[in-house]
């Protein structure tokens, strides 16, 4: 997988931190999204303005570059609470 080699200097123990600070909440509850938004790398700035426009609606969506950590299993990530 060529993003897990962007980052070789990482530790599992490196990798699990990252992942705690990304995913879970700082107030201790649980995640909650309104929708997943899945995409095509080029449709990204499309999705984009979507996004925005749902947030202003007060919307919470999921997208992966804000809620996924490179180079570790993204189903385990998305199964979290």
């Amino acid at each position: 997988m060529v993003m897990a080699a962007q980052q070789p200097d990482l530790t599992a123990a490196d990798r699990a931190a990252a992942t705690r600070s990304r995913l879970e909440p700082a107030d201790g509850q649980a995640r909650h999204f309104d929708l997943l938004l899945s995409y095509h790398t080029p449709d990204q700035p499309v999705v984009e303005s979507v996004r925005s426009l749902l947030q202003a609606r007060g919307l919470r969506s999921f997208i992966d570059r804000d809620h996924l950590v490179v180079g570790l299993p993204w189903p385990q990530q998305l199964e979290r609470p």
